[in-house]
């Protein structure tokens, strides 16, 4: 009984690290995401300027009036709804796997899910800048 302790205390040790490595670039991806967004409220207020103003947009021009306002809270509005609705969506479809399948590995496709999806999100803003 000793050497096989020893085995399932090793094999819970390393599910352990991984788990706190997954967490730990999970809140990394979290954290910079958070850093990045004023960054990309800004970038998205110059294009929805640039659509109010037209060509003759310049950089010097006021995007503080209200109809420059109203299309950026509306364009931060859908991203964040688009942003939250595969949450939504799938939060039955993971219950349903949680009671089949078990906790652990629904937990980790969730994570694996939100690690590429902020990856691919990252990948998206370098690709197609506004």
């Amino acid at each position: 009984p000793v050497p096989n302790s020893s085995i399932a205390t090793t094999s819970d040790n390393s599910y352990k690290r991984i788990w706190r490595i997954c967490l730990i670039i999970f809140a990394l991806l979290k954290v910079s995401n958070s850093l990045l967004e004023p960054p990309l409220v800004k970038l998205k207020e110059i294009a929805c300027c640039k659509q109010h103003y037209g060509p003759s947009w310049s950089l010097g021009r006021d995007c503080q009036v209200d109809q420059v306002q109203d299309k950026l809270e509306s364009v931060v509005q859908w991203q964040r709804l688009l942003d939250t609705a595969p949450g939504i969506l799938l939060g039955v479809v993971y219950g349903i796997l949680s009671d089949r399948y078990g906790r652990r590995m629904v937990l980790g496709l969730a994570l694996l899910g939100v690690m590429l999806g902020a990856l691919w999100t990252q990948a998206m803003r370098m690709s197609f800048p506004i």
